[in-house]
């Protein structure tokens, strides 16, 4: 249910924000990388948090929305 709201939503609605806000000359390399970035950190991130929940790797459990919510922050930062 969250994956369906989410994909219809959300989004749909960064990437239309993606190519409304960069200028016409830097569309292209603007949407070029942000999808880049944004399939690289999937990427590491579903091959990081198996790791961070796994009793015999890291171990943090309920602390890994510790590890998002730094994420967040910086990108809030940013």
């Amino acid at each position: 249910m969250y994956a369906f709201v989410y994909f219809n939503t959300i989004q749909a609605l960064a990437f239309m924000l993606l190519g409304e806000i960069s200028t016409p000359s830097f569309r292209g390399y603007t949407t070029a990388l942000a999808t880049a970035t944004q399939s690289s950190m999937g990427i590491t991130m579903n091959g990081a948090i198996p790791y961070m929940v796994n009793p015999d790797e890291a171990s943090l459990k309920g602390k890994v929305g510790l590890v998002f919510g730094g994420l967040a922050a910086v990108a809030t930062i940013v």
